[in-house]
């Protein structure tokens, strides 16, 4: 009789602790709907609740200035723009992130130069020093599943070369290196707040920087006309204060409350993540056939996701897509496999730009599979946990390792 769930056993983990709730949105907000005064604040087109959001955030992030966007994508695309790259300027981009953090390039014909990673995922300091060019106008780096990168070698190479740092933080909410801040350390950084990030408002997202001149070039590009051209004071910005550039890439207030009501909660939930991971690597490193990434020393990961590796010579027969199918069977359900973070060499706008993008075919560097081999390993090899706060978090985290031992101890099943 078969063991595993999967082939008809018994799921090990009580329906209790299979689906974790987030984000923990409190009744008291939903209380607030019901205020009139809140009503009108979330339909207005210069919402305090958004000015709000912006407090909370500077505090929360040690930033001087915040720019809440409708997206991470416009985020990313608001960075771009106020930096003043032109086309043709080349522009390290990581070949292992969402692709989001590139595709905006595209769109202001700037030229993505893709690096391979690191053992863990993050982008290789010695791969960006490789790409450098006279062309290079820009570092993109992302902090892949919440892992700061090696920031140390980076902030060498922007300074040898003098180029400046962006940084895609939608995996790093809180996250921090050597005591400063993630987010701190370029010039401008972009953070989501949709979907299932740390923080989220479902759709949301946010540019902050310590620069006056480059916020002031992001409020103009998407969120012009409002209360935000009183903030336009570079005298030559001032002309362009009310239309900007037409474009409106402004967060929606009832998004900005649900998420200055997290914000203010985050620190607590970060411990209570940082337990959960402290725990689960003491377990992991214990389980044959399964391994951890580096994490860089003087690091504090956010944890948006636990990566392990999948010793594809140990579970030889049986690949990780049904590795992971067997944990979800057992109830393991915040087990998961990345899909659309993945290799920017899998998707074609990185390696053919067909009729789609035909405006932009003048840009004629394309890449293939193949050309990053530890991008495509790291790829290869990891599945993720999505990892937990809130009272119940070390049973949840317990029942996924008791998940994991046992499919791992009856994987002759799945052969």
């Amino acid at each position: 009789m078969s063991k595993l769930a999967i082939k008809g056993g018994v799921q090990c983990v009580p329906k209790k602790y299979q689906n974790f709730k987030h984000p923990k949105i409190t009744k008291d907000f939903f209380k607030r709907l019901q205020d009139e005064k809140f009503q009108n604040e979330i339909c207005s087109f210069d919402s305090p609740v958004v000015s709000d959001f912006q407090e909370e955030a500077k505090k929360l992030f040690n930033l001087k200035h915040v720019l809440p966007t409708n997206s991470g994508t416009s985020a990313l695309f608001e960075m771009f723009y106020a930096l003043g790259l032109e086309p043709g300027d080349e522009v390290i981009v990581p070949s292992y992130t969402f692709f989001a953090t590139g595709t905006p390039l595209f769109v202001l014909k700037c030229i993505p130069v893709l690096v391979d990673a690191t053992d863990n995922g993050n982008i290789d300091p010695k791969d960006i020093e490789r790409k450098i060019t006279t062309k290079t106008k820009a570092i993109v780096i992302t902090h892949m599943w919440g892992i700061p990168c090696d920031m140390d070698e980076i902030i060498k190479i922007s300074k040898k070369y003098k180029v400046p740092i962006l940084e895609d933080a939608s995996h790093a909410h809180g996250a921090t290196y050597k005591g400063r801040v993630i987010g701190t350390f370029g010039v401008c950084s972009a953070w989501s707040l949709g979907a299932k990030k740390l923080i989220t408002g479902g759709q949301g997202g946010m540019l902050g920087t310590n620069n006056k001149e480059i916020y002031q070039k992001a409020v103009l590009f998407g969120h012009a006309n409002n209360k935000r051209i009183k903030e336009i004071t570079i005298k030559n910005l001032l002309p362009y204060s009310v239309s900007g550039t037409g474009l409106n890439l402004r967060i929606h207030p009832f998004s900005a409350g649900v998420i200055t009501e997290q914000m203010k909660e985050y620190p607590k939930q970060m411990r209570e993540r940082q337990e959960v991971a402290d725990y689960l690597i003491s377990e992991i490193e214990k389980i044959p056939g399964s391994g951890l990434p580096r994490i860089p020393k003087g690091s504090n990961p956010s944890w948006y996701g636990f990566p392990i590796f999948f010793d594809t010579d140990f579970f030889k027969g049986v690949d990780k897509e049904t590795f992971v199918s067997a944990l979800n069977a057992e109830g393991a359900t915040s087990f998961d496999v990345p899909h659309t973070t993945s290799p920017l060499t899998e998707y074609p706008v990185f390696n053919e730009r067909g009729v789609f993008f035909e405006r932009i075919k003048e840009i004629k560097k394309y890449y293939q599979k193949g050309d990053f081999k530890q991008t495509e390993l790291f790829n290869k090899r990891v599945f993720k946990l999505t990892l937990w706060y809130g009272d119940n978090r070390m049973n949840y985290a317990k029942y996924h390792i008791l998940a994991l031992q046992k499919v791992i101890k009856n994987i002759g099943e799945l052969r």
